[in-house]
């Protein structure tokens, strides 16, 4: 029997033979590389996102003002922990955007990045999941 070589199979594919680093990086290491930020208001979106498939379904289509309701809800929960934690940056030269100089500011900053993350949840509960490249089901 002839020993398989994976590198044929990615000469096909016009893989490089060298891996890069972030394909042979571990998932968990890759996680740590997200901002506290991330890791505060995630979970919330997480838990946001089971309630509402819990009551309308996988498919759920939530209207602009069920939106800003549910940012509404997480930025209640999360705010006060993602403002402690950027209280750091207050003296940084960048303080025009982080205090309030760049339409609406921290608060502003905060809640889009809470729909960002709840609207991309949403549509990743609707994908199928095939395991794809790496685990993560791209």
């Amino acid at each position: 029997m002839e020993d398989y070589d994976y590198r044929n199979c990615m000469q096909m594919m016009n893989v490089p033979s060298q891996y890069s680093p972030m394909m042979e990086m571990p998932q968990d290491q890759l996680m740590g590389m997200f901002p506290r930020c991330y890791h505060i208001i995630m979970p919330e979106v997480g838990r946001m996102c089971d309630r509402m498939c819990a009551q309308y379904g996988p498919m759920f289509n939530p209207s602009r003002q069920m939106l800003d309701s549910m940012v509404d809800d997480i930025d209640n929960r999360v705010g006060a922990d993602v403002d402690m934690d950027y209280q750091d940056f207050e003296g940084c030269e960048n303080r025009q955007f982080v205090l309030g100089g760049f339409g609406g500011g921290r608060r502003r900053f905060r809640r889009d990045l809470i729909s960002i993350l709840l609207l991309r949840e949403l549509l990743r509960r609707r994908r199928p999941h095939f395991g794809g490249f790496g685990g993560f089901g791209f």
